[in-house]
């Protein structure tokens, strides 16, 4: 109203004499102008915003995927998937995670416990990436019935075809590719992978994805995929991202003694020092159970981890152990830390419920 009054004035005096019912509409196209001009520019600026940081963690452009997600909205449990997802292949997932708000805990790590049909291939992504290929399958054809011939879907069904040996299924999707003006290299591409077993034993993509598969099956647990990853990394130890996001999983959902229990594991994936955030864990849950053996073999908890647990309990100390007095201070020098996020971040601890998004 007071936006109207003001260009009413001023064109009252522009056009003195002139009819009021000329002023009253130009006032009004301007101001439903201006109001559709700013809420178009920005709706567009946030919607472009969401599909670049899909397509860039599509493209495998990591540091890019961090660097949008400081504009988007950590609200939304599928920027905190791709933050985690680039925190992994940067080799800081165990290190860094709660610099960033773990708002969701283990649905924002994990998308496939709280399905809805816009996270389908985002599920494929994450199960590609830790060479569970059947899993990954299973989403990407939940993705085509929504998306029926969408490219990036028929290239995920390709793929995990020709890894798994079933090259009939391969050939029926990449044909239909090969229709494509954009698409229609990449499919011939593979296709002559179809028929050229040389071709394929020098693809180094294939050849990672088949020396992570498992090999027995199993049924995947949707409700509770920490007993796929333990499987996954388990039965191939050489599976740093199954082990990775196991102990992840872990941290999220306040299991201290699963982290405990598989800390041997650092070992087989050739870790130089107990990642810092199970430093944390561990640190925790060892001043909970003061009578605990740690069997870390080589592996020693930091003394700088040490210490700032110290200065973290002391301050808790200061305020009597009044969590919500001591938080500002808390959040200003130990916010990016696990013993943070299990005191006020963690669904668990504030009982938030998990909305699908």
């Amino acid at each position: 109203l007071k936006e109207f009054n003001i260009l009413h004035s001023f064109f009252n005096r522009i056009f003195q004499g002139k009819p009021q019912i000329v002023i009253l509409l130009l006032v009004f196209v301007i101001l439903i102008s201006i109001f559709y001009i700013d809420m178009r520019f920005s709706y567009n600026r946030k919607a472009k915003n969401l599909i670049k940081i899909h397509l860039l963690a599509q493209n495998h452009h990591w540091r890019g995927v961090l660097k949008m997600a400081e504009e988007l909205p950590v609200t939304d449990r599928k920027i905190i998937f791709q933050i985690n997802r680039a925190l992994y292949h940067l080799g800081t997932l165990l290190d860094q995670s709660f610099a960033y708000s773990q708002f969701y805990g283990e649905h924002g790590l994990m998308l496939n416990m709280h399905y809805n049909s816009d996270v389908a291939m985002l599920c494929s992504d994450l199960f590609y990436d830790m060479g569970h290929i059947k899993e990954s399958l299973h989403w990407a054809y939940e993705a085509q019935t929504k998306s029926e011939l969408a490219p990036d879907v028929l290239q995920r069904i390709v793929m995990g075809n020709i890894i798994l040996g079933e090259y009939q299924r391969a050939e029926k999707f990449l044909k239909i590719l090969s229709k494509s003006i954009i698409y229609r290299k990449w499919a011939l591409h593979y296709l002559r992978y179809l028929n050229n077993g040389n071709l394929i034993i020098h693809d180094k993509e294939i050849i990672e994805k088949r020396d992570l598969y498992p090999k027995t099956d199993f049924y995947s647990n949707i409700k509770n995929p920490r007993y796929d990853l333990f499987r996954l990394f388990t039965e191939n130890t050489r599976n740093k991202m199954a082990f990775e996001y196991f102990m992840m999983y872990s941290l999220l959902t306040h299991d201290l003694k699963d982290i405990v229990e598989n800390l041997h594991y650092l070992e087989n994936v050739d870790y130089k020092r107990i990642p810092v955030h199970l430093e944390e864990a561990l640190i925790l849950f060892l001043t909970i159970n003061k009578n605990y053996q740690l069997k870390s073999g080589s592996y020693r908890i930091s003394e700088i981890t040490k210490r700032r647990f110290a200065d973290y309990t002391k301050i808790l100390m200061r305020y009597n152990n009044d969590k919500k007095a001591a938080r500002l201070e808390l959040y200003d020098k130990y916010g990016n830390t696990y013993w943070y996020y299990i005191h006020y971040i963690s669904p668990i601890t504030t009982r938030r419920k998990i909305i699908q998004q």
